[in-house]
């Protein structure tokens, strides 16, 4: 059945047995064609995989989502529910949300740059369990789970195919608010690449980047069996109709279709047109973002089409109720997951009349044979059982699945579940190898050039640095009372100097040459990135003073990107430019790169000449993005006639959060968060005190035409004793969310400041003040926070990942904001 939101039940009009409808307010109805299930081949018989429908509905607006409640339950449902009918002159597509073991929810998803309306269209949909099947006609067939970014993804089949299989994905949950659609390449026996991909404008503003989405995708091998079919086109599709003539006839018929290949690089999907009992019409539909042109080079085309009622294997061939009596046996997700033992789950969900069932799991390291096998349990009704299991490897994936073999001869294996073993959070189990110790060398220098893999060097003598410091892969440099100091301006104390993986530089007290009002001269930690990208560098409880430039910054351009970043309980003082700043792109410089799952958390930075105390930028096409300032405090600007921001994200910045921050006592810069020409930002629970301006949304004159801040939410900050609470300048777009913030002894609460370039004023899109105690900073930062709107929506979602010193545990960023939504 179908539920939706404002419904009434209206049946009247269609055939008993053929459909179940809906009527939505305002006349729209949503139909959904009598629901077929798909089978398996079993020891006795068949037993169900999945289920298809037909629906029709209309979409009111971007945030209405229709429920679709399935005909039965699952453990690992995957769903593919593409392509639209050819309704509505604006291009569309399904995008999905939660899907559970029993319903999912749909919308018609149009392009962001369109208003999210839709008149009435048709999608049909197919369900299947995860895992590996093989239809009554020996047809193979996986359904899976990958996360996938915009970037292409690589998935590896449980089982290879003889050919090439047909392959369908769609993205099953709703992580990051921009349209997407799936596309995919590389299709082999043995697996397939996906990605994510979101409007023409957004790629070539910021390269698509998106969340993390889970994408379900099913593989099939091609076939034409009496009632449903599998097959693809020659590569010949293109933004004009191509012709689809079925092998067989099919009575009212399902259609589910997706693109095999990614020969066209714009942002598309695909519709259908006259679909009948015979064949249908297809086409790629582009969209209108970027530039007006929709014409698409040739793409392969793969289409299932089914009878309703079809799909069943040779037990129940006249697709009509399913009467299987068979065992049946469900894989649950495991519990008690340690570094050496889990405990596995299942759950036989019917005996098939049978007196009786023995359970057990099967496991093994994924990707392996599933050799192991537990000792068995005899179950004489349905339920739940589970198996304590040990001597596994830490921080080791594997997979299992619960089986069945009934009394009566029966058998039933359960869908493949994956899991990993934890890992111990300590750096000893990645630098395990040799503790060398500076004081044994003729410099700091030569001891990191003697070191291996995992190898520690300890400084453990005072050293003047007569030339930076060069580390390398894999070496972590550990403090233990030496001090580096840095006599000059030309060199820098460490550098980080891409490409650069694998590196720790923990509780090390650098000294430099002397504060000084230069945007030049040399960093305490640091470096430029033109010479390779940097990947998994942890900076930790250092103290690094009176350096002419930055205390700690990095900075890649070209297509360079710094990835797995974290900066945490350092302690910077009187830095002449930067406290800390962290640069994505150089001015006359190519760049197509980004930084990304930056987390800079508990530093301490105290005396900024000018510039940015903590902050990150994006310029020249680079892109900073899932970056976290949390719990940092920044302030006291040295020079009265300097300007400067306390934190900033700057320039090309989006899905970056600032939460639980400080700043304060800043003479003449802006104090607070800045976002120039940013979107999506998140700034919260932030505390800025005595300075010239609190929080501040500008766009700067030589940004333009770049574009200035839209869509950032600031959101339970506190402003005490400065002049302007938000100074808000330069803006001539809205889309800004300025909720429940709180001001105490400022002289403006809001300053719009200059007006846009371009003449206009805009102000924030909305304005909401409070007197609420609860804003400002906390007691404790946790790992998360969510912010809901007025209405109770959730406006942001963010969380963080601060991961470990081993390659394997990454630092995560997830920034989920939905500005519109208040």
């Amino acid at each position: 059945m179908v539920e939706d939101q404002n419904k009434k039940l209206d049946c009247n009009s269609l055939p008993i047995g053929r459909r179940n409808c809906l009527r939505l307010a305002g006349g729209t109805i949503i139909s959904m064609a009598g629901l077929n299930s798909l089978s398996a081949t079993g020891k006795a018989g068949s037993k169900p995989i999945g289920e298809t429908g037909l629906l029709t509905a209309s979409q009111p607006d971007e945030d209405t989502w229709h429920t679709v409640t399935l005909d039965r339950s699952y453990s690992e449902p995957v769903v593919i529910m593409k392509a639209v009918s050819n309704d509505g002159f604006q291009p569309v597509h399904i995008r999905l949300q939660d899907v559970s073991d029993n319903s999912f929810q749909y919308k018609f998803e149009e392009w962001d740059y369109l208003d999210g309306q839709h008149t009435e269209a048709t999608a049909s949909y197919v369900v299947v369990e995860k895992g590996s099947h093989t239809l009554a006609d020996e047809t193979q067939v996986e359904a899976g789970t990958k996360k996938v970014k915009e970037k292409p993804k690589s998935i590896k089949f449980s089982d290879s195919f003889s050919d090439p299989p047909i392959v369908f994905s769609q993205g099953q949950t709703y992580k990051g608010g921009q349209a997407i659609v799936t596309r995919n390449e590389s299709i082999s026996t043995g697996g397939f690449e996906t990605r994510l991909q979101e409007m023409e404008q957004f790629v070539e503003g910021h390269g698509g980047r998106h969340t993390n989405e889970t994408v379900g995708y099913l593989a099939i091998q091609p076939t034409a069996a009496s009632d449903y079919e599998i097959g693809r086109t020659g590569n010949e599709v293109t933004e004009d109709w191509h012709s689809l003539s079925f092998s067989g006839s099919y009575e009212d018929p399902i259609f589910i279709t997706d693109m095999q290949t990614t020969d066209g690089g714009d942002s598309a999907g695909l519709r259908y047109a006259n679909l009948s009992s015979t064949g249908a019409d297809v086409r790629v539909e582009e969209e209108q973002s970027f530039d007006d042109e929709t014409s698409h080079t040739s793409e392969q085309v793969g289409y299932l089409v089914a009878n309703q009622g079809s799909l069943f294997d040779s037990s129940d061939s006249s697709g009509g109720t399913d009467d299987d009596t068979d065992v049946s046996v469900a894989t649950t997700s495991p519990s008690n997951v340690a570094e050496t033992s889990v405990t596995f789950n299942g759950d036989l969900t019917d005996l098939g009349g049978a007196s009786s069932a023995d359970v057990y799991f099967e496991w093994g390291e994924s990707d392996t044979s599933l050799g192991n096998t537990t000792a068995s349990q005899t179950l004489s009704s349905i339920g739940g059982f589970s198996v304590d299991q040990s001597n596994l490897e830490s921080g080791t994936e594997y997979e299992y699945q619960a089986v069945a073999a009934a009394s009566d001869g029966d058998e039933a294996t359960g869908s493949k579940y994956v899991f990993t073993t934890t890992s111990t959070d300590s750096t000893s189990e990645y630098f395990d190898g040799q503790r060398l110790y500076s004081s044994d060398y003729s410099s700091l220098q030569a001891a990191v050039d003697d070191a291996s893999v995992r190898d520690v060097v300890v400084v453990d003598a005072n050293e003047t640095l007569t030339s930076t410091l060069r580390i390398k892969d894999d070496i972590k440099l550990e403090g233990d009372g030496g001090t580096l100091s840095v006599p000059s301006d030309g060199d820098h104390g460490i550098g980080l100097y891409g490409p650069l993986k694998n590196v720790w530089i923990d509780g090390l007290t650098l000294i430099g040459p002397g504060q000084k009002p230069v945007l030049e001269g040399n960093y305490g930690i640091g470096g430029p990135g033109d010479n390779g990208p940097l990947q998994n560098i942890r900076i930790t409880n250092n103290r690094i003073e009176e350096f002419p430039n930055n205390g700690i910054s990095f900075t890649v351009w070209g297509s360079n990107d710094a990835d797995d970043i974290y900066v945490a309980n350092n302690t910077v003082v009187n830095s002449g430019s930067h406290g800390m700043v962290f640069g994505c792109g150089e001015v006359g410089e190519s760049n197509s790169n980004e930084i990304s799952n930056l987390l800079v958390e508990n530093n301490i930075v105290d005396g900024v000449d000018q510039a940015q105390g903590i902050g990150t930028f994006g310029h020249s096409g680079g892109v900073t993005h899932h970056v976290a300032f949390v719990g940092n405090v920044s302030g006291r600007q040295t020079q009265n006639d300097r300007g400067g921001t306390a934190m900033a994200f700057e320039e090309d910045t989006h899905h970056c959060v600032a939460y639980g921050n400080e700043t304060h006592t800043w003479n003449r810069g802006n104090l607070g968060v800045i976002a120039k020409n940013g979107q999506y930002n998140l700034i919260a629970n932030h505390y800025a005190h005595d300075g010239p301006s609190g929080l501040n949304c500008n766009n700067y004159n030589y940004y333009l035409p770049e574009g200035p801040p839209t869509k950032n939410i600031y959101t339970h900050n506190y402003v005490d004793n400065c002049n302007k609470g938000v100074h808000y300048k330069n803006i001539d777009s809205p889309g800004n969310v300025f909720y429940h913030n709180r001001f105490s002894n400022v002289g403006t609460e809001l300053s719009l400041g200059a007006p846009a370039l371009d003449g206009s004023s805009d102000q924030p899109r909305v304005w909401d003040r409070t007197t609420d105690s609860d804003t400002g900073l906390l007691d404790t930062i946790g790992d998360g926070a969510t912010f809901t709107t007025p209405s109770g929506e959730v406006g942001a979602d963010v969380s963080w990942q601060r991961g470990s010193t081993d390659p394997s545990d990454p630092v995560v960023v997830t920034v989920d904001t939905y500005p519109d939504r208040y």
